[in-house]
């Protein structure tokens, strides 16, 4: 494709460097028919050509510019997480954090939460940094990580869960309710505080139900189509399954409503 300089533009009215006296290919065609040649047969028709021709050139320089600068502006957002990362990769995008531009700020902070865990030792170390744009934005990306982390946990243990005598448990997304022959039921929201090595720690906030208003504090572990669970309304979360004072385990299994 040729590149045409911008005074080839301007010589046919298409560009000018004062906006308020650019004209329209129709209106410079209707300037040129009045004054330039008005005397000369056939020469407002090829102005018009000529006219039509570099305004196509233009539109097609902008839409290539616009593609370029989309890809561009795309092409480290969508980056695959499991090609290229490598440590120095992750100090690049931590130290990008602090960039001065607020697009590639926020492109490195896409990156990272995209890269996930592999990036999150790196991470834990930018409070360090005198900048606090990259200890903040550093925060950002460890909650955006550990909330993706979460979603997958969730996803896990959704469905509809009960024991053998009738309590019941339902997760589907954020949302959880539950309920006993004897309790409930209650519902509210569900959300991942960690992933351990034996356990899932979740909080579950009562949004309807007794106790309304109050959170559970909660493990699960998911081992095929049977999820153990123990909870509490206590400060202090349980650390294994079993039952005792104010902390109620249960083993669930996959069922039907």
């Amino acid at each position: 494709m040729n590149v045409y300089p911008l005074d080839d533009l301007r010589s046919v009215g298409v560009l000018t460097p004062n906006p308020g006296k650019c004209l329209s290919p129709r209106r410079r065609v209707a300037q040129l028919d009045r004054k330039a040649w008005p005397s000369t047969p056939g020469t407002a028709a090829a102005c018009r050509k000529s006219i039509r021709e570099c305004s196509m050139r233009v539109c097609t320089v902008v839409v290539m510019i616009l593609g370029s600068t989309s890809a561009v502006g795309s092409a480290s957002v969508l980056r695959d997480p499991d090609k290229d990362v490598t440590p120095e990769r992750v100090a690049g995008l931590i130290k990008q954090l602090g960039d001065p531009k607020f697009a590639r700020r926020e492109a490195a902070g896409k990156e990272l939460v995209a890269i996930g865990e592999p990036a999150l030792d790196a991470l834990r170390m930018a409070p360090s940094s005198p900048d606090p744009e990259v200890r903040t934005r550093a925060e950002r990306a460890i909650a955006g990580i550990a909330a993706r982390a979460g979603e997958r946990e969730l996803a896990k243990l959704a469905g509809y869960w009960k024991t053998p005598d009738g309590a019941w448990i339902e997760i589907n997304g954020d949302r959880w309710s539950s309920g006993t022959p004897t309790w409930g039921p209650a519902r509210g929201r569900i959300w991942v505080v960690e992933v351990g090595k034996s356990f899932v720690a979740a909080d579950m906030l009562v949004q309807e139900g007794p106790p309304k208003g109050q959170t559970c504090l909660a493990i699960f572990w998911r081992e095929g189509d049977r999820l153990r669970y123990c909870g509490t309304y206590s400060a202090v979360r349980a650390k294994e399954f079993k039952g005792h004072g104010e902390y109620y385990a249960a083993d669930f299994n996959r069922g039907k409503k």
